[in-house]
């Protein structure tokens, strides 16, 4: 055990709110919220939620299969309605069963490491649909949802997007989604755009896997997968719709884009992508056989998170060299599916300190836990599982002034996911810790 008495700054850091601990609904624990804090959720099933406009993350302590939200009522299990913006997250969730999964008006949150399914919308939007959005849609896997049977001609039962929204599409599964038009994207309304980075598209059961209404839509694709749909994989009415496609693996080729102002870039092929199904969905990459794998975009800034026991070799799921693999589990977003998020903290917004923070993570060994109090009295840092077990006590002492940060090897203890706790005074921070074989 390592004991420690610190001087340290004054102590003005968000709050951890925890359900069903300290709340019994995920909805009750918004209502209390403040901007900054974090609701952490534990296993369970809960009413959807609305985030009435807090800037406030709510994230799952074990991830979308012990963690459930829905179903709703008519707009969405989960809603963001009231001008949140990207610090407004919600992350490592099941939210299945409902009329609409995720419900974005005039808001732009983050939407992260979600399993988005078996959602129903008679016109459009059954799993996410966002109007006038800027949001971030990342490590979601959005499949089995339906818009199809409603008394209109319906759109996207993957992700639609309206109202002139921005919105960045990053590693997701968007599968077996069924519409008339566009059942995995949809871009529904004019100045409506996409960028499309290292998702797979596929198996969607409709006319098209992405669809542009109009002439003023634009779609931007990058170490994408598109694979499987009933006629061809993207199609555009509007006949000046931007379409700019590279380093992708598209069904048919350019004949696999109807309509539209195209720009075929480099890099581009159409073969089968061979697709095994492994821990986080039916849509990854045979290692062996996939043509896919390191055939994404070369530029540095697309490479795979390199595994730290084999330098060169990229960290599963990524397989093969550090060049990016196309589809869902390729690229820099691709850490997230393992807890690699950040090599180093992020930066801290103006005004705002941050708590705790512990790289790399996931780690085989040392790491740094760096942290930040504020105010006087005692603190402690814990490390804890998933239980709540505390299996030891890092640091204790009175809080004063000065940041601090200790290396912490964990080589001895089991590989798995835990939770570092930070307590100053009655305030409670948590991180999440990943150790790998």
């Amino acid at each position: 055990m390592i004991r420690a008495l610190l001087l340290l700054p004054a102590c003005l850091f968000a709050t951890t709110l925890y359900v069903p601990g300290d709340y019994p609904e995920i909805q009750d624990a918004i209502e209390a919220a403040s901007e900054g804090d974090t609701v952490l959720v534990g296993p369970g099933s809960y009413d959807a939620v609305d985030f009435l406009g807090k800037d406030v993350v709510v994230i799952s302590e074990q991830g979308p299969d012990s963690t459930h939200i829905g179903p709703g009522g008519d707009y969405g299990n989960v809603m963001f309605v009231s001008g949140e913006s990207p610090d407004a997250v919600v992350q490592g969730f099941d939210i299945s069963d409902g009329g609409r999964g995720i419900y974005i008006e005039d808001s732009s949150p983050t939407i992260r490491g979600n399993h988005i399914s078996g959602h129903y919308n008679g016109y459009a939007g059954g799993g996410i649909l966002a109007h006038g959005s800027q949001s971030l849609i990342q490590n979601n896997v959005v499949v089995g949802n339906s818009t199809m049977g409603g008394s209109y001609t319906n759109y996207g039962a993957g992700v639609c997007l309206s109202g002139g929204s921005s919105v960045t599409l990053q590693n997701n599964v968007i599968a077996e989604n069924e519409s008339f038009l566009g059942s995995g994207v949809c871009l529904l309304s004019g100045g409506t755009s996409a960028s499309l980075v290292n998702n797979v598209i596929a198996y969607n059961p409709a006319e098209c896997h992405i669809y542009l209404q109009y002439s003023s839509n634009s779609i931007s694709v990058r170490n994408c997968i598109l694979w499987g749909s009933n006629w061809v994989e993207i199609e555009a009415d509007g006949k000046d719709a931007e379409i700019d496609i590279a380093w992708s693996d598209i069904e048919n080729g350019q004949e696999g884009i109807w309509g539209g102002s195209l720009t075929w870039g480099d890099g581009m092929i159409s073969d089968t992508p061979v697709f095994v199904a492994g821990p986080y969905s039916e849509y990854q990459l045979d290692e062996s056989l996939s043509p896919c794998v390191d055939a994404g975009d070369p530029a540095l800034e697309f490479n795979d998170p390199e595994d730290p026991a084999n330098p060169g070799f990229a960290l599963y799921p990524a397989l093969g060299l550090v060049r990016n693999d196309m589809g869902a589990y390729g690229g820099g977003g691709v850490g997230y599916w393992t807890g690699l998020e950040e090599e180093t903290p992020p930066p801290v917004p103006p005004g705002r300190l941050p708590a705790l923070d512990v790289y790399p993570s996931p780690s085989r060994g040392p790491l740094t836990v760096a942290y930040e109090l504020a105010g006087q009295g005692e603190f402690t840092l814990q490390l804890h599982d998933l239980s709540g077990r505390l299996l030891e006590t890092l640091l204790e002492g009175e809080a004063s002034t000065g940041p601090g940060s200790l290396l912490f090897d964990a080589g001895e203890l089991p590989p798995g996911v835990y939770l570092l706790s930070l307590r100053c005074s009655s305030t409670l921070v948590t991180r999440r810790l990943v150790l790998l074989p």
